[in-house]
């Protein structure tokens, strides 16, 4: 659906890949952090097109949630280009409940990491290669051999009973899921440590992945570009997606006292 300045009606997207997209979960009208995806489109936009008024954004954004369905599963996607606005409400695929990655040859190709967007085509493109070679989605790595995150999600880990996110020196796009996930951590008094996590190390620490379509995962076998396959031992994610399932909110308010029962 595009936006016209004024509403989201039917139409025909660019042919051109958008250059600032974030996409969300939406479970019978409950989406974890929605604030925050929105708030995260909201500073990409601003710095991509600074001449898009942040009026407009507040508009565009709050029709999105008014057309957002109210029940099903969904995995809606805004998109920004130079040229305006649009949402692709699309049916959500099934969670993943393990995920497989890829390590490949070269080191993170992203130009922009810290926007969601401009580096998709080459994020889309390791994922098939990831696909191919028999795993879930690749990995980001420095050319030091540093895991950044993969092309689609984030990535934690557990050393010494805590729980470790990438130190802020790594180029790791800013996670809604992640920030809930540390939240319930904080929650449930689990230690946060800003760590390096190393490929030579990944056979030897519990690794989850996070994004906001499967939740928490946890990384079960690593595929390397020249054959090699690691398996790492496993740390559930159960409790930890229940937790997240449970802070999801409405999109939308409820239009009568009847919707709200």
């Amino acid at each position: 659906m595009l936006w016209t300045g004024q509403e989201l009606v039917d139409g025909s997207r660019p042919e051109a890949e958008p250059v600032v997209v974030d996409s969300w979960l939406l479970s019978d009208g409950g989406v974890v952090g929605l604030e925050d995806h929105e708030r995260r489109f909201r500073r990409a936009c601003s710095y991509r097109f600074p001449q898009l008024a942040a009026d407009e954004l507040t508009c565009f954004l709050a029709a999105v949630r008014e057309r957002s369905p109210a029940s099903g599963s969904w995995f809606p996607r805004i998109e920004a280009w130079d040229t305006g606005l649009a949402v692709q409400f699309r049916l959500a695929p099934k969670r993943r409940e393990t995920t497989e990655l890829w390590v490949p040859s070269v080191p993170d190709p992203r130009s922009v990491p810290t926007v969601k967007g401009p580096d998709l085509p080459a994020l889309t493109g390791l994922r098939e290669e990831a696909q191919q070679a028999g795993a879930d989605d690749a990995v980001l790595c420095t050319s030091e051999g540093y895991v950044v995150e993969s092309a689609h999600s984030a990535v934690l880990w557990w050393r010494d009973d805590a729980l470790c996110v990438p130190t802020p020196v790594l180029p790791a796009l800013e996670s809604v899921t992640v920030s809930a996930v540390l939240n319930v951590a904080v929650e449930h008094g689990v230690r946060i440590r800003r760590d390096r996590l190393s490929l030579d190390e990944v056979g030897t620490l519990a690794v989850w992945t996070a994004n906001t379509l499967h939740g928490v995962s946890p990384v079960t076998k690593w595929r390397f570009w020249n054959g090699k396959t690691i398996v790492g031992p496993s740390a559930s994610a159960d409790e930890w997606n229940y937790q997240l399932d449970k802070a999801a909110h409405p999109v939308r308010k409820p239009s009568s006292p009847s919707d709200a029962r």
